[in-house]
């Protein structure tokens, strides 16, 4: 993994659990990690982008502070945001993983009425997602790829945006190459 990401990373699993009740701060957190996944494609910055993002569109709804199995779920997912900090930290990417996986079950499993808004939040975060990854200047077809969603969707939201008007966002010539370098490990 590359040690910037990791970095910002532990950065946001450091600070998630300490805004984790404002919504507004957790939505900024997760554009903050959309940033590396987009310089980087990384999967691991997409995971933890859905994740807070996910986090905090149910924090907004205060009918899921109310459900009887949200207070077991709870510290549950701050367990395991704890256990995903300290698996990174160590270097241990397998278990880092595997907790990432279990916080998307948690967040998918607050409740059987429920699960289908959880589900239509964590889809809608993936095309919003995607939608922020082309504006930092990745193509479509690989910002739809990298969300696991079809281009078709994120296009669709894009086009009820101002995004494709916008300014794109180049860097100059050293820097994309030295990021290519990177890449290949040239």
């Amino acid at each position: 993994m590359i040690e910037q990401v990791k970095s910002e990373l532990l950065y946001v699993l450091k600070t998630t659990p300490k805004i984790i009740n404002n919504p507004g701060k957790l939505s900024e957190l997760s554009n903050y990690s959309i940033r590396s996944a987009s310089i980087y494609q990384d999967s691991n910055s997409l995971s933890i982008a859905l994740i807070v993002y996910s986090l905090s569109k149910m924090i907004s709804r205060a009918q899921l502070h109310e459900l009887p199995n949200w207070k077991g779920i709870y510290p549950k997912m701050m367990a395991e945001i704890e256990k995903a900090k300290n698996d990174l930290e160590s270097d241990n990417l397998t278990d880092y993983k595997i907790h990432i996986k279990n916080i998307i079950k948690l967040i998918s499993s607050c409740d059987k009425n429920i699960k289908l808004y959880v589900d239509k939040v964590l889809e809608k975060a993936k095309i919003k997602k995607g939608s922020k990854i082309f504006e930092q200047g990745v193509s479509a077809e690989r910002a739809a790829n990298l969300m696991g969603i079809s281009v078709w969707e994120m296009m669709d939201y894009i086009g009820k945006t101002e995004i494709i008007d916008k300014e794109p966002i180049r860097s100059d010539a050293k820097k994309r190459l030295q990021f290519a370098k990177k890449l290949f490990d040239v």
